[in-house]
């Protein structure tokens, strides 16, 4: 509420026509932020995507016959963890003109893990054992993250604060593969597991969000600022979907609106 009032203040407080001031944005002007806050990736421990090989049921894991919700999984409304230390990712901005700002912030996290054979070991010989190589599932995972926002910054009697408002579109895509290599393992026949169970299993998970965006930022010098930001309102639409090798694909959906949420402090360089 401090915050709403800091806001509303500043914006009636408008400053004289045509001052100038040396901490003021202007067209042209770079701005380089750390974000500090909540994390808007989908949740990077993604092996909930995956549906077992050879699944009998498939479905996000709850513990019981019904699937868990995406909400839970995705952690994309927590309340609850907005920690002022945890380093949301950098945003840069351009001004436009000496108002009008357009931001960015990207963040993408690959990660690869080829699949290693089981190799068989020999134990007859207790002098001599040769010892068996555990097999690793090769995974793909990926995990990306986009905000683009545009905002109109207001000035006030402080020649060092400058709030604004806007608006904001953020997306983010989470997806992840696996690869089954030999396992060693057979069946009641003899014959090995692999040649008769699925080689590959996916899933996936994206959000698209909108969002309103007010905030403040203060100069503690020429060209060093400091500043806090807020979201008012924001949609957010999400979905997972879950792809058993051979069966039709499993997708559940999720919609959430928040009000006042996404509290983020910014520190920054502007050029």
């Amino acid at each position: 509420m401090a915050f709403i009032c800091l806001i509303s203040t500043s914006l009636f407080a408008q400053a004289p026509t045509g001052s100038e001031d040396v901490f003021a944005p202007r067209k042209g002007d770079y701005q380089f932020s750390l974000v500090f806050g909540k994390g808007q990736f989908i949740n990077e421990n993604t092996t909930y995507l995956l549906p077992a090989y050879n699944a009998t049921s498939v479905g996000l894991p709850s513990g019981n016959g019904q699937s868990g919700s995406p909400a839970t999984y995705l952690r994309l409304g927590s309340m609850n963890n907005n920690s002022v230390v945890n380093m949301v990712g950098i945003q840069g901005r351009y001004f436009v003109t000496n108002n009008w700002e357009v931001n960015l912030m990207v963040s993408m996290n690959i990660n690869r893990t080829p699949k290693v054979d089981y190799g068989e070991g020999d134990l007859s010989v207790p002098d001599m054992p040769i010892p068996e190589y555990k097999w690793v599932d090769g995974v793909y995972a990926n995990n990306y993250l986009s905000v683009l926002g545009v905002n109109y910054w207001f000035k006030t009697r402080n020649p060092r604060l400058y709030p604004y408002l806007g608006v904001a579109g953020s997306g983010a895509i989470a997806t992840i593969a696996t690869e089954r290599p030999y396992t060693g393992e057979v069946d009641s026949d003899g014959d090995p597991i692999a040649a008769s169970s699925a080689s590959s299993r996916s899933g996936s998970a994206w959000a698209v969000t909108g969002a309103i965006v007010a905030g403040v930022d203060y100069s503690i010098s020429q060209g060093l600022t400091i500043g806090i930001e807020v979201q008012p309102f924001a949609y957010t639409y999400s979905a997972v979907t879950m792809e058993p090798t051979g069966y039709y694909k499993f997708s559940a959906t999720n919609h959430e609106m928040r009000v006042f949420q996404m509290p983020m402090l910014k520190l920054g360089v502007r050029f």
